[in-house]
C-alpha cells in the first residue's frame, strides 16, 4: 500500500513530460526581429503585471494608450498619447492581416475607448482597467470579440 502513492506520483510525473507545452509568449511575436512593432511588443510584454493607472505612462502604472505610448517610445518611435489620436494617425488593417505591433481598438459603451498592441495568434497586450494589471487577452474572448472596432498600423 505504501508504494501506491509513489507509483502514482511517478506515473503522473512521467506523463507530464510528454505533455505539449504552449510556446512562450515572446515566441508568439511574429517577426521577432528588430522592426519597431516587434520591439514595442517586447517592451509592452515586459510590463505585464504593472498596475492600471488612469493617465499613467510608466511602469508605476499605465492606462491603455499610455502603455502604447511607452512601448513605442522605448522602441524608438514616438506616437500620439491618446487612444483617439492613435486611431486617427494609424491606417486600417484587416483583422486577418494584423502583424505584431499593430494596434487593436475597441468600442465600449458606444465609443472608441480602448487600445492594445497586437502580439500574434489573435492575442494582444493591454492595460485593461482600474483594479487590473497589464496583461494579454484574446481577440476571441466574448467581450473583446464584441467590442473589437478594428486593427490599425502606425505609419
Amino acid at each position: 500500500m505504501r508504494l501506491l502513492p509513489g507509483i502514482c506520483l511517478a506515473a503522473l510525473t512521467a506523463c507530464s513530460w510528454d505533455a505539449p507545452r504552449p510556446p512562450a509568449v515572446e515566441a508568439l511575436v511574429v517577426g521577432s526581429g528588430d522592426d519597431v512593432g516587434s520591439r514595442a511588443v517586447r517592451v509592452a510584454l515586459g510590463q505585464r503585471g504593472s498596475p492600471y493607472r488612469y493617465g499613467g505612462e510608466s511602469p508605476g502604472g499605465f492606462d491603455c494608450s499610455g502603455l502604447v505610448y511607452y512601448a513605442y517610445g522605448l522602441a524608438g518611435k514616438p506616437v500620439p498619447r491618446t487612444t483617439r489620436d492613435l486611431h486617427r494617425v494609424a491606417k486600417p488593417v484587416a483583422r486577418e492581416s494584423l502583424r505584431s505591433g499593430d494596434l487593436v481598438f475597441f468600442e465600449i459603451d458606444g465609443k472608441l475607448s480602448h487600445v492594445g498592441i497586437y502580439v500574434a495568434d489573435d492575442r494582444f497586450v493591454h492595460a485593461p482597467r482600474r483594479g487590473r494589471a497589464v496583461s494579454m487577452e484574446s481577440l476571441d474572448s466574448a467581450f473583446y470579440r464584441q467590442a473589437f472596432l478594428g486593427g490599425r498600423r502606425l505609419p
